[in-house]
């Protein structure tokens, strides 16, 4: 489908072809042409706007259509929708078509009218809105219904002379305030012979000239810095009177490792690590390209942090992870680790690879730990510790198992672990959801003592108060609970061990061969898990699974290398001792265990 050369307006031309539409418009009256240019050509869609200074080329997909699609509507389909009439031809379509179905246009006042004289007919649309334009619109067609050509008004009338109710004017015959009007022919056939061929080439970056790949803060062309994004400023490009020099960015990265997209979705890249790749800049087709090696360095640090939740107390001889970062993450992490006082704090290692410093109470006292930055050592970080005197941990077994306790509106169970973890739930009456609270715990010099708590929803406060009576087995426990109004009550919680056929087998068990010797421990915990120690120094360890009932013993799981295959399991009768063969590479040892004392 061609169209025949041009239509004139007082706002300028528009000119037609098979594929191609050119609009150019004076704006102020001048003779400074505004260009809207589409065209379709060897599978692309091209497009100009010399008013928006902006141009594209698309890739038409198999299938697509676009704005040249051909037009047709018969005089039935009028009359059936007239909201049907649709185009794809020009802009002068859209503002004839589209106008009139504007948001303020009054349903009342629009109609329109068929004519038909045996070679074409005409389409006739008016419509009327609540803001004194009036439109009138009228599209010809062939018999076929190919749209041949179409004229648009858009009339302004004067507040006097316009029913806004009616959505027309009062009195016709008066001259409307302002009228605006387009007319366009055309029909069918090829492009005219001779007929000049729009040049886009002015329009379009041929070649690429200067480029400058940067990250902010860092000057340098072609050098940016790891973690920050990358930016791209074109210097120089041909021929410079382009428009499409916007679309040009990062299409492609030879090693992304150095110089990656942020993510799957994005289209941003980001410098990761120190090295040197090459970029392709270029349109988004890839047309036009033009490779450009950038250098990725590493930025210096701008501070250095320890972790704030770092542990600022330990015992004489304990040993803790200090977890420093350095600031930005791509910086260089290395870092150098003093004490001010070595003879009560030592630095024992820096893990440069998970940024960790090892330290070791040596004696009590007060140092302070500094880390710096071994690539720009005037950025720091300090910690203020305290040794204190080494602890005397007890035997804690006895409170391994479950402790309950009731009081007028709360119910209580502490459950203590051997790996001196534990928990705590607290029915409230008439409430649903019962408080809660974790912990870990030690027992240092006949004292039970808290060393975390946490309550995701701070139902229960660290006790104040804890003690344990081994004369009545007794453990009372003072801490602020949530009642069922919703306030804090101090509870005076006073709990006693649980029992069941396991509280004899809970704790630390130790057995000998029957020459007395190669000593081997055995624990036994809640949940029917277990650990077992043997070797030198107990360094050598495993895991068990167990189960009790009626008098029998039994390991369903025994992961331990060094002995395995318990069998021939014995509990005595008053339970006071277990005996069992055991099997290792030299043969067969039978082995007698008695409970640890608490």
């Amino acid at each position: 489908m061609s169209f025949q050369d041009s239509f004139t307006s007082s706002h300028g031309t528009v000119s037609f072809y098979e594929n191609e539409i050119l609009e150019q418009t004076y704006p102020d009256g001048s003779q400074d042409y505004d260009i809207l240019y589409r065209a379709r050509e060897d599978g692309y869609y091209y497009e100009i706007d010399t008013e928006s200074q902006s141009s594209s080329k698309l890739k038409i997909e198999e299938g697509e259509t676009d704005i040249f699609s051909k037009t047709t509507i018969t005089p039935e389909e009028v009359d059936e929708n007239l909201l049907g009439i649709e185009h794809s031809l020009s802009s002068f379509l859209e503002k004839a078509t589209s106008t009139y179905l504007a948001y303020n246009v009054v349903e009342e006042s629009v109609s329109h009218y068929i004519t038909n004289n045996g070679e074409d007919y005409d389409v006739l649309i008016q419509s009327g809105t609540t803001s004194r334009h009036t439109y009138e619109t009228t599209l010809t067609f062939d018999l076929e219904g190919t749209l041949l050509r179409g004229e648009f008004f858009d009339r302004t009338w004067s507040e006097e002379n316009y029913d806004v109710e009616e959505g027309a004017p009062i009195d016709e015959t008066k001259e409307p305030e302002s009228e605006d009007s387009l007319v366009v022919a055309f029909t069918a056939g090829d492009r005219p012979s001779g007929a000049p061929k729009f040049d886009r080439s002015p329009y379009f970056v041929e070649s690429l000239g200067d480029i400058r790949v940067y990250t902010e803060g860092y000057g340098d062309k072609e050098v940016v810095e790891a973690g920050q994004y990358l930016n791209v400023e074109i210097e120089s490009y041909a021929p410079e009177t382009a428009l499409d020099i916007d679309d040009f960015d990062i299409i492609a990265v030879e090693d992304e490792t150095i110089i990656g997209k942020v993510s799957e979705y994005s289209s941003s890249y980001k410098a990761l690590k120190p090295g040197t790749t090459t970029v392709t800049i270029g349109d988004p087709l890839g047309l036009v390209t033009k490779d450009v090696e950038v250098t990725v360095v590493q930025p210096m640090p701008t501070s250095v942090y320890i972790d704030y939740n770092a542990k600022k107390e330990l015992e004489v001889d304990e040993i803790l992870d200090i977890s420093y970062e350095v600031m930005p993450e791509e910086a260089l992490q290395d870092v150098t680790a003093t004490s001010s006082d070595e003879s009560v704090l030592k630095v024992l290692e820096v893990d440069l690879e998970n940024n960790v410093v090892k330290v070791q109470g040596v004696k009590e006292g007060t140092a302070t730990l500094t880390v710096e930055s071994k690539a720009d050592p005037t950025k720091t970080a300090t910690l203020d510790m305290v040794v204190t005197p080494k602890k005397v941990h007890g035997d804690a077994s006895f409170l391994i198992g479950t402790w309950t306790g009731t009081t007028d509106i709360f119910e209580t169970t502490f459950t203590f672990h051997d790996d001196f973890t534990g928990s705590v739930e607290q029915k409230v009456e008439s409430i649903a959801v019962p408080n809660s609270a974790t912990f870990t715990y030690e027992y240092v010099d006949g004292k039970i003592n808290f060393t975390t708590w946490e309550s995701e929803d701070d139902t229960i406060r660290e006790p104040t108060s804890v003690t344990y009576d081994s004369e009545s087995g007794v453990l009372s426990i003072t801490a602020r609970c949530l009642d069922d109004f919703g306030d804090f009550t101090t509870v005076n919680m006073k709990l006693t061990k649980a029992t069941s056929p396991l509280d004899f087998l809970l704790g630390k068990w130790t057995g000998y061969d029957e020459y007395d010797s190669n000593p081997i421990n055995l624990y036994f915990e809640d949940g029917g898990q277990g650990r077992v120690e043997a070797g030198y120094n107990f360094n050598s360890k495993g895991t068990f699974i167990y189960t009790y009932s009626d008098g029998v013993l039994a390991f369903q799981e025994w992961d331990y290398d060094y002995y395995y295959n318990p069998d021939e399991i014995v509990v005595s009768e008053d339970k006071t001792t277990i005996t069992m063969e055991l099997e290792d590479y030299d043969g067969f040892w039978d082995y007698t265990f008695t409970k640890a004392e608490e």
